[in-house]
């Protein structure tokens, strides 16, 4: 849970800009904006091919291994953008679902996301993350801004189905190369360490998912209920506008 000094200024106005530029593209075309956040999405994988590159030429470790939470950006972010139908809905509700898990982790703990942001242009590496998470908040605040992502039934349970098939690579993965891949091995969170070392290792994984799941299913449904309102506030003020007098009806 640690702020350095560098995160004081560069993620207030790294959000703020994300926010700004997601909000401002409401103003483009559906068609542009999708190409725009196609171009986007190419770069952000561009940048993670020249990381694997760099890093297989001055030593690879558990460190590069797509087993981060972080990771997987891609590809919901993919089925997102470039998805159709019920792939598209996968997407965006583990998009959005992550998102939202991002920025709460962003905010509370800044180090564990980007690292200290003083060494920011020491290695591609420490760009890259910077840069790939601020994107990935970037093209999250579009589809937050344009209501891109509309509630279903059973999207908790996508978005669980997903957080499984992630944790059925990543815990393994963490066991064998002795890396915390977002806290499997060793809990981030103090009252979750507490438990993991009181009661162990499974008894903590079981419960940091449920709670993972917990926290989504809530969103969800708050979102949902929100959304559900905006809509019809929105409906309201349409027919009311249409039935003015003087209108044409016809």
């Amino acid at each position: 849970m640690k702020w350095y000094p560098s995160h004081y200024v560069t993620i207030p106005v790294s959000l703020a800009l994300a926010a700004g530029l997601g909000f401002l593209s409401r103003k483009l075309n559906a068609n542009v904006r999708k190409w725009v956040m196609r171009a986007i999405l190419l770069c952000m994988l561009l940048s993670e091919l020249v990381k694997q590159i760099i890093a297989f030429r001055t030593g690879y470790s558990a460190l590069y291994l797509p087993f981060h939470y972080s990771t997987t950006y891609y590809f919901t972010l993919g089925m997102y953008i470039f998805g159709r139908g019920r792939v598209k809905h996968y997407g965006e509700c583990t998009t959005f679902i992550g998102g939202f898990l991002l920025i709460f982790t962003l905010l509370s703990s800044p180090g564990s996301v980007v690292g200290d942001l003083a060494n920011v242009f020491h290695s591609w590496y420490n760009f890259h993350s910077f840069a790939y998470h601020i994107l990935v908040l970037l093209l999250w605040f579009v589809l937050l801004a344009n209501l891109d992502y509309r509630v279903k039934r059973f999207d908790s349970l996508r978005y669980i189905s997903f957080l499984t098939l992630w944790a059925a690579f990543a815990i393994p993965a963490s066991r064998v190369t002795g890396f915390n891949y977002a806290g499997l091995l060793t809990s981030y969170i103090p009252p979750l360490r507490k438990l993991q070392d009181a009661a162990g290792d499974v008894v903590y994984l079981i419960t940091y998912f449920v709670c993972i799941s917990a926290v989504a299913a809530l969103f969800i449904f708050l979102y949902g209920r929100l959304t559900a309102k905006f809509s019809a506030r929105r409906q309201t003020a349409g027919a009311q506008e249409t039935s003015l007098p003087g209108t044409d009806n016809a």
